[in-house]
């Protein structure tokens, strides 16, 4: 998929370039929604973190506009989002990590892993700590599988601690 597809595809939303990130946060709230229940507070906060992480490098995969962050909230953090709109945006960032170079895509994969299992970690057990749902982890798998997740420098020991 070109720029002007990817572009076309988030104009749909009423979304530009600029809110690229909401296809990267996509795959997070899967995993915040795969066990029923999804904390805005969660997410915001492992956004900013990876943002943080990455502020000497590039400009953060993870920035959204306030339209963005707003079509993020609505669509995919207050409720449940829908099937066909996260299957689009999964499918969008497939096309977006296939058209960058492997070190981007791979730094990028990187962010998008780091940022899931966090919230899968986050989101369960005693107090939220480390307890990981049999949906979670399936959700993981997926994701691993469609977005290539392996080719992130710690995806085969992050998952396997995951039991994926």
């Amino acid at each position: 998929m070109s720029k002007s597809s990817i572009s076309l595809g988030l104009a749909k939303y009423g979304l530009s370039l600029r809110d690229q990130g909401v296809l990267v946060l996509a795959p997070m709230a899967a995993v915040a929604w795969a066990d029923g229940n999804a904390d805005v507070d969660e997410m915001e906060g492992i956004a900013g973190k990876q943002c943080k992480q990455m502020k000497d490098k590039e400009e953060c995969p993870l920035s959204i506009t306030d339209k963005g962050r707003e079509f993020f909230h609505n669509s995919f953090m207050y409720q449940r989002p829908d099937v066909r709109l996260m299957e689009e945006c999964l499918t969008m960032l497939a096309d977006v990590l296939s058209s960058m170079t492997e070190d981007k895509a791979d730094a990028l994969r990187e962010v998008i892993l780091v940022g899931c299992v966090e919230v899968a970690k986050t989101s369960g057990g005693l107090l939220g700590f480390s307890k990981v749902s049999t949906h979670e982890r399936e959700v993981l798998k997926d994701l691993a599988a469609r977005l290539r997740l392996r080719r992130a420098v710690n995806a085969y020991d992050e998952l396997a601690k995951l039991g994926i």
